[in-house]
């Protein structure tokens, strides 16, 4: 892989060690929402139960210890945190019965809102960090600057192209399609990002 728009996992990766750069930021705030049962009123009462994220370090992981944390709990021991991989997963997970709650960005959380499930918060009311942009290795810096301009300069063009109230009869079946969303939840999906 060249290039990465999980712009957490490179700068976490840079903390930890890793030759990567974060190149540019498109997204400088978390949009996970944890989507509890319906019976779950506040974090206090996943106590004892398991949270679904996509990775133990990614940014759901931490915003979802961010926010027990801020509830008073012991994050480490007052609930399990569970890997599933996607958030796709994670929502499986809720709605499966393996977890009483689960970290789920947008579509999901709206798709979860529908289905009953409740919401106990927005990480980014709890963590302030990026979560998406471009990242690449230190050694494609250094052999390719050219391709690395080129690179940030398609992905502002197809934010600001996204972002065009203009383009949105071309972007929300875009976003309808690849998925797999109804054009209400795609529309809602485009406006809150």
């Amino acid at each position: 892989m060249e290039y990465i728009a999980a712009a957490g996992t490179v700068l976490r990766g840079a903390a930890s060690g890793l030759p990567v750069k974060a190149l540019m930021f498109t997204l400088d705030k978390p949009i996970f929402h944890m989507m509890a049962r319906p019976e779950i009123k506040r974090i206090q009462d996943l106590k004892g139960k398991a949270v679904a994220v996509t990775a133990i370090a990614a940014t759901d992981a931490v915003g979802a210890r961010a926010m027990a944390k801020a509830a008073g709990m012991n994050v480490e021991q007052d609930f399990t945190i569970i890997a599933s991989g996607s958030t796709a997963n994670a929502f499986g997970a809720l709605q499966g019965g393996a977890a009483a709650a689960a970290l789920l960005s947008i579509p999901f959380n709206f798709k979860a809102e529908e289905l009953g499930y409740r919401s106990l918060g927005n990480v980014a009311d709890y963590l302030r960090t990026v979560l998406a942009g471009l990242g690449t290795a230190d050694a494609r810096i250094k052999s390719n600057p050219a391709q690395v301009k080129r690179m940030i300069r398609a992905t502002l063009r197809g934010v600001d192209f996204a972002r065009d109230p203009a383009h949105q009869d071309k972007v929300i079946p875009f976003i309808m399609e690849d998925f797999q969303l109804d054009r209400k939840t795609a529309e809602a999906s485009c406006a809150r990002s």
